[in-house]
């Protein structure tokens, strides 16, 4: 059978949806330390409903990940980048909060909170 074949038999058995496909999208923009990151990672989070998944059910993981947006935020080796990632996803009062399988875990918090009064900026 040809490849191509068994890789569209495989995408059959598997639905993702948009909002999968946005979330890992999200990934791909961390942390954003460029300008091009930045506007990806702007325009995935405001234009397509992007989060930080809590869960890997809510990422598009046979394209890329293994684990969630939130783990894979916090093991980048600079902090004050997914502090940075955090306070933007936060900061505007206008966004609607984020979903519950978007939120993270109390340690996400804590980490958060810990970084606060560094200088991040």
């Amino acid at each position: 059978q040809p490849r191509l074949g068994a890789d569209h038999h495989d995408m059959e058995e598997e639905s993702l949806t948009a909002q999968q496909i946005a979330n890992t999208m999200l990934i791909f923009t961390l942390p954003p330390q460029t300008p091009r990151k930045l506007l990806a990672f702007r325009l995935v989070v405001h234009r397509f409903g992007a989060y930080l998944a809590a869960s890997t059910c809510e990422m598009a993981s046979s394209l890329y990940c293994t684990s969630t947006g939130w783990q894979e935020l916090f093991w980048t080796e600079d902090i004050r980048a997914a502090a940075r990632v955090l306070w933007f996803l936060c900061e505007a009062s206008d966004e609607p909060a984020f979903p519950p399988e978007g939120r993270g875990t109390r340690d996400c918090a804590e980490m958060l909170l810990q970084v606060r009064d560094r200088d991040l900026f």
